[in-house]
Parts: structure tokens; C-alpha cells; sequence
């Protein structure tokens, strides 16, 4: 992402390509999806496939103006006992939830956590509903997201869960309203209940249920404004353990709303204009190196799960500021120019340098899970922050170079293009097209050339996203992949996208199998995650669907261009080989071909 200029040393600018989305959930109401949606961008790729490669199971699923929306499994009779796991199951748990959220949630001390747990299972009846409430949404999202080594003391505890004839996690989600539902008596939220409506979010969007988890999160934020969780000064009244649990139960809602708010492309729910002090800005490097910059072999290493997991949270909150400017700066204005995504990439070139070694991507190889997962989160949310500037980019580029190279099947001649463009989605992929093709026809270059800064841009977007299939992908080899991370799963469905449109127009690094080696993997992955949630099961059709496409298109079009050079072939022996046919018969062929490339010059 360096700088880089254009020949005619003018800005370059790139629309935002708008494809407000109003999908159906199974009740048959309509959901608003906005433009900084992965499934905005699915949209406007269907149109583009469908304009070059025509009618496919991927570009008129009928499946395609729904949303996955999950409803509970559990049947309305289903009773409620109210009884804890035994404490072995319990504590394995509560370990899973505190393994498989390191950089993504940071709302509990861990010790003080485990301390209350050994006192509720030494004296239950002591034990504050509010706390069985809270218990039952730790043991519901460490169910969901377990993914134990095989043939441990914990594999047996979680297989022996998930082989119950009802959903074990839904269970303990009902237990937790039923102790203490932080809804009910939402007009007096205190700091518990926000702890608790920010698992529920959580949980929620393990399940698919993106728009509850949404809901709930808006009022976790409302809460926690109301407590003053946003404001520094409020911190002098609480003790030092009390400061840091409050602090960082904001940033969680923090990272956590910008993650929905860029997933679903909806307003974000917390505005950093109103935070002051520390609440959200991360502690800097504490070394610096001869120059006075920012040395991040200067960080020592965490001593502990608990302080990996507060590093972990910092990385993603220096992402999630990023993504919250992209949202504001560029999706809410739609429209992005070179200069204003540079002085972003300014801001993001910090990220790496503020990153302590331990959870540097190159770590996980030999990291033990929960280093592992603090790793992989923390780095996604970098990676998608790129991808998420440099998109507008790509789709421009992606755009013009779809224009240019006009319908696979077909004679790509004036006649034939306009036939085309009719026969697609409407006006929908004629309107950007021409904004991409003319721009590139006035610089006089191919459309994907016509941008040299532009086209740095989209490239990196696709380096994002090949660098994301890798840290999945790691972890995923590694074993201790979370089986239904919702963060995991959508930032690997956005970059096989990505990887996937590249390919099939061929903008960046094509040739030698590599770029369809990594699509590989990400549907490997993907249908792995397929197996426990409904939502991976739905992107992984998706994904194998395109791939189908691209694999198809690219093979029409080897044929077409070996059928262009025999034709060329053919003229230019007739042309040389004609004076020769009557006397040489079959041989004049060759020796015509040898006369084609070696004619003086």
C-alpha cells in the first residue's frame, strides 16, 4: 500500500458501487443489509458473473434474496431444570469460553472468575442469580465455540454435550433468561447486565442470529452509556480491578459493534467522539528504539492467559477505530479517492509496529490455543480493515476489467456486448459498467491498467485476503480453530470473495495453480465449519458455487484462445503456404509455419 502516482498525476477517485440489500429471514420479513456487507458485495458479483459467464447455480440461487436467520431447536414444551453441569464439565467450559474469545471478548477478570465458579460449586445456594445468570451464557458460548484436541480429557466432555438429543448451548441460554433475564428489568441495567446482554450478542451471532445480536448489543451500549463506561473520569470512584473490568468490558462492546456494523453494513452504535481519556485508546509501546519510535521487540511477553487476551483486545481495538473511519469516511460518503484511502493506510502502517511479538501471525505455528486464537483474531481484524478500505478499489477495477473482457461464450464484438448487457441483471450492472469503461477508455489503457495508484490499492486488497485464508487456515491445521466463531467465518467467507472475483477476471497474480490452491483451502475450512453451523453450511454452497464458475469460465476461456491462434494460424499459412500447396501437398504446412517466424523483420 505504498504511494504511487498516475501518469497524468491526477487524483484518482472510485465510486462506491451501491447495493442496498432487503433480505428475507424465515418469518418473511425484511432485513436492511448495507453497503459495507460482504453480502452487498456477493450482489454485485453475481451481476458481474452473470454478465461474462451467463446463467449458474451460483448467480441465480434462489436462495440468494434470503438471509440465514436460524430459529431456536429446542421445542416450545422443552422444561427448563434450572441444574448446573457437574463440575468437571463445568470447568471445562468455562475454560473453552475463555480459550476460544481471547481478543474478541475481555469483560471478566479470569482468576476472580474461576474463584467465584469454586465458591458456587462449593456452596450453590449462596450463589446471586444475577451470577448463575451470567454462568449459564459462559457455558452456552463455550459449548458453541469448543473445538478440543482429540482424544483428551476435554474432547469426551464436549462430545458427550454435543451428542445430547437437544442443543445443550440453547439449553443454558434459556437457563441464564430464566435465572436472571438482564431484559426484564432492562430500565435498571447495571454493570451486570451489560456483562450479560454482551454474551447474549455474542452468543446470538454464534447462532446466525445476526439481527438479535445487533438488537442486543444496541442495548448493552445504551446501558453502558448510562453508566458512564465511556468516560474516563467516571474510573477515580471504582478500585483499580474494578477500573480495568470496566474498561474493558467497553472495549469489547467497541470491537464488537464495529464488527456488526461493518458485517451488516448498519450504523454503528458507539461514537469515539464521545469517549474520552483511555476507554478506548490502547496504551502505547512501552520501549522505543534509538530514534524515539515505537520498538514493538520492546514489549515483554505476557505472563499470563489474562494479559495475551488484554494485548489481543488493544490490537482489535486499533483495527476497530480504523474500520469505524472506513465506515464513516468511505461507505457513508460513497465514494472513495487515492489520497483519502493513503492518509487511512497511513494509520494502518501504525498497526504492525504497536503489535508485541506474541501475537505476531508468524507465532502460531508453535502457539498453544489460547495464544493461537489471540493471534488469529487480533490479525483478522487487521486484515480486514484492509480489505475493507481497499475494496471500493478492487470493485472498480474488477468492474472495468469485467466490461472489457465482455461475454465468455460469446462473439465479444459491439453487436454481441450490447445483446449482453441487456440480457444481465438490468441496469444494475450497465450503469457501473460504463463508469468503468469509460474511465478507462479516456486514459487510453486497458480498463484493470487504467489506475496505477487505484490498481496498488486492489491489489492489496487481495494480498488481505489471501493473508486471511493463511491465518485460518493455520489455525485450522493447528487444531484449535473455534468451530462456530462468527468472526472467523465471515472475515473468511469476505476474502475467499475476494480471491474468488480476482481469479475469474484475472486482475492479480494469476497463473501457477497458487491463487486457486488458496480458494481451496478456504472452502476446505468453510465446509468444516459447515458441519455444526447452518450459516457456514450456506456460504460453503456459495463459495464452491462461484469456484464451479471460475474454474468453468477460465477453462471456455483457454479454449477460445487456442481456437484464435489456430484460425490466426491458419490465415497466415494460407497466406504463405498457398503458392506451395500444389506441389508439397501436406508438407507445405510445416514448411509455411517455419516461413511464419522467420520472415525478416
Amino acid at each position: 500500500m505504498s504511494r504511487g502516482t498516475t501518469q497524468s498525476g491526477v487524483e484518482e477517485e472510485a465510486v462506491v458501487y451501491s447495493q442496498t440489500r432487503m433480505l428475507q429471514d424465515p418469518t418473511g420479513r425484511l432485513l436492511y443489509i448495507g453497503d459495507s456487507a460482504t453480502l452487498s458485495f456477493l450482489q454485485l458479483v453475481r451481476m458481474m458473473v452473470e454478465y461474462v459467464a451467463g446463467p449458474s447455480s451460483f448467480t441465480t440461487d434462489p436462495r440468494r434474496h434470503r438471509i440465514v436467520e436460524p430459529r431456536f431447536s429446542l421445542p416450545p414444551h422443552a422444561r427448563h431444570t434450572h441444574l448446573l453441569p457437574d463440575k468437571r464439565t463445568a470447568y471445562v467450559l468455562v475454560e473453552s469460553f475463555f480459550t476460544n474469545t481471547q481478543g474478541l471478548l475481555q469483560i471478566f477478570d479470569r482468576q476472580s472468575f474461576f474463584n467465584e465458579l469454586e465458591a458456587c460449586y462449593c456452596d450453590p445456594l449462596s450463589t446471586k442469580q444475577t451470577w448463575l445468570c451470567i454462568l449459564n451464557l459462559v457455558f452456552a458460548i463455550g459449548l458453541m465455540l469448543a473445538s478440543p484436541q482429540p482424544a483428551t480429557h476435554d474432547s469426551i466432555v464436549i462430545e458427550k454435550l454435543q451428542a445430547d438429543q437437544n442443543d445443550r448451548a440453547e439449553i443454558f441460554y434459556f437457563n441464564a433468561k430464566s435465572f436472571c433475564d438482564p431484559l426484564t428489568g432492562f430500565e435498571d441495567a447495571d454493570f451486570w447486565s451489560v456483562q450479560a446482554l454482551t454474551l447474549m450478542s455474542v452468543y446470538m451471532l454464534s447462532k446466525s442470529k445476526r439481527n438479535t445480536a445487533f438488537a442486543f448489543l444496541g442495548m448493552a451500549v445504551r446501558s453502558a452509556y448510562a453508566l458512564g463506561l465511556h468516560r474516563e473520569e467516571t474510573l477515580v470512584v471504582f478500585s483499580r480491578s474494578q477500573q480495568v473490568e470496566r474498561r474493558n468490558l467497553w472495549r469489547t462492546l467497541f470491537v464488537i459493534d464495529r464488527f456488526l456494523s461493518c458485517s451488516l453494513g448498519r450504523p454503528t452504535a458507539i461514537t469515539e467522539d464521545e469517549c474520552s481519556g483511555d476507554t478506548l485508546r490502547p496504551s502505547e509501546p512501552s520501549g522505543e528504539d534509538q530514534n524515539g519510535a515505537s520498538n514493538a521487540f520492546s514489549f515483554r511477553q505476557p505472563s499470563s492467559p489474562a494479559e495475551l487476551g488484554a494485548l489481543a483486545l488493544e490490537a482489535a481495538v486499533r483495527s476497530c477505530s480504523v474500520i469505524g473511519t472506513i465506515l464513516k469516511r468511505v461507505y457513508h460518503q460513497r465514494k472513495i479517492s487515492t489520497r483519502l484511502a493513503q492518509e487511512i493506510a497511513d494509520v494502518c502502517k501504525q498497526w504492525p509496529r504497536a503489535l508485541p511479538p506474541s501475537l505476531h501471525w508468524r507465532q502460531a505455528a508453535d502457539a498453544h490455543p489460547a495464544q493461537g486464537v489471540a493471534i488469529l483474531h487480533a490479525n483478522l481484524f487487521y486484515c480486514h480493515s484492509i480489505v475493507l478500505l481497499t475494496r471500493p478499489f478492487f470493485l472498480y477495477l474488477l468492474n472495468a476489467e469485467v466490461q472489457n473482457l465482455g461475454p465468455v461464450d460469446r462473439n465479444t464484438a459491439s453487436g454481441g456486448d450490447s445483446h449482453a448487457q441487456k440480457s444481465a441483471h438490468g441496469a444494475s450492472v450497465d450503469a457501473p459498467a460504463n463508469i468503468g469503461a469509460a474511465a478507462a477508455t479516456a486514459h487510453g489503457f486497458p480498463p484493470s491498467r487504467a489506475y496505477s495508484r487505484m490498481g496498488k490499492f486492489a491489489e492489496a486488497c487481495v494480498v488481505a485476503s489471501t493473508h486471511t485464508v493463511v491465518l485460518v487456515r493455520n489455525a485450522y491445521e493447528a487444531g484449535y480453530l473455534p468451530r462456530r466463531d462468527p468472526t472467523v467465518v465471515y472475515f473468511l467467507f469476505a476474502a475467499a470473495l475476494v480471491l474468488l472475483s480476482n481469479e475469474f477476471a484475472g486482475l492479480y497474480g494469476g497463473g501457477g495453480g497458487v491463487a486457486m490452491d488458496c480458494i481451496d483451502h478456504a472452502c476446505t475450512v468453510m465446509a468444516s465449519c459447515a458441519k455444526t453451523d447452518e450459516q457456514a453450511s450456506r456460504l460453503t454452497f456459495i463459495m464452491t458455487s462461484f469456484r464451479d464458475v471460475v474454474v468453468g469460465t477460465k477453462e471456455k476461456r483457454r479454449k477460445l484462445a487456442l481456437e484464435l491462434q489456430q484460425q490466426q494460424q491458419q490465415q497466415q499459412m494460407q497466406m504463405l503456404g498457398s503458392p506451395l500447396q500444389g506441389r508439397h501437398g501436406g508438407a507445405a504446412s510445416e514448411t509455411a509455419n517455419g516461413m511464419v517466424f522467420n520472415l525478416p523483420t
